[in-house]
C-alpha cells in the first residue's frame, strides 16, 4: 500500500509481476472462465524448499492467489481469505469473491515441484498444468487444447516495456489487484502464524 501510494505521488510506473498470468495457458484459461458465472478453483504448488524465515505461503501461494483473482469479476476487490496449516510446510487456503470459492495448497515440503490449477466453472473443467514435459499445457475437459509455446517470462517483460512506453497498464499491473494478492496473503500468513 506505501509502494501504491508512493507511485501515485511520484507517477513513477509500479509494476507487479506475477508471471504466470502471463502465460499463454493461462491467458486461455482466464479467457474461457471468464463471464460465465462463478468459479471453483483447486490448486496445489510446492516443492522441496525453498527454506526461508517466512512462509512458503509468499514463495508458492502468491502465484496462485493471483491466478484465482485473475478469474473473479472485480480482482482488485479482493476476497475472504482462510488458511490452515496441514502439516509442517504445507498449508491449505481457502477463498471466496463473490461466487467464486478457491482452493489452494501450497507446501515447501513435497518431493517433486509442481504446480497445477483447475478452474470448473458451468460445465467445464479447465486445468493449467506447469510441469507437463513440454512446457505449460492447458486442458479443457480432459483434452489438452494448443496455445503458445512462448514463455510467460518473455511475455511478461514486453508487456512491462509496452505498459512503461505507452502509460497504459494492463489488467494484470493493476494496482488494486497487486494490493489484493498481498492483503490475501497477509491474513493467510496471520491465520497460521498464530496458531
Amino acid at each position: 500500500e506505501r509502494i501504491v501510494r508512493a507511485s501515485a505521488k511520484t507517477g513513477a510506473p509500479l509494476l507487479v509481476g506475477h508471471q504466470h498470468l502471463f502465460a499463454p495457458a493461462y491467458e486461455e484459461l482466464r479467457t474461457l472462465a471468464r463471464g460465465r458465472g462463478g468459479v471453483l478453483t483447486e490448486s496445489y504448488a510446492g516443492g522441496m524448499g525453498p527454506f526461508r524465515s517466512y512462509s512458503p505461503l509468499w514463495d508458492y501461494g502468491s502465484h496462485d492467489v493471483a491466478m484465482f483473482l485473475g478469474l473473479v469479476a472485480n480482482p482488485g476487490a479482493g476476497a475472504a481469505t482462510s488458511c490452515v496449516r496441514l502439516g509442517a510446510g504445507t498449508f491449505e487456503v481457502r477463498m471466496r469473491a463473490g461466487t467464486s470459492f478457491g482452493t489452494l495448497r501450497v507446501s515447501n515440503s513435497s518431493a517433486s515441484k509442481h504446480r497445477r490449477f483447475v478452474a470448473s466453472v458451468a460445465d467445464d473443467v479447465l486445468e493449467y498444468d506447469d510441469m507437463f514435459p513440454d512446457g505449460i499445457k492447458l486442458s479443457v475437459n480432459g483434452r489438452v487444447k494448443e496455445t503458445s509455446r512462448e514463455k510467460p517470462l518473455t511475455r511478461q517483460v514486453r508487456a512491462f516495456a509496452a505498459a512503461v512506453s505507452t502509460g497504459r497498464m494492463g489488467w494484470q499491473f493493476d494496482h488494486a489487484f497487486a494490493v489484493a494478492v498481498v492483503r490475501a496473503l497477509r491474513d493467510a500468513d496471520a491465520m497460521t502464524s498464530a496458531s
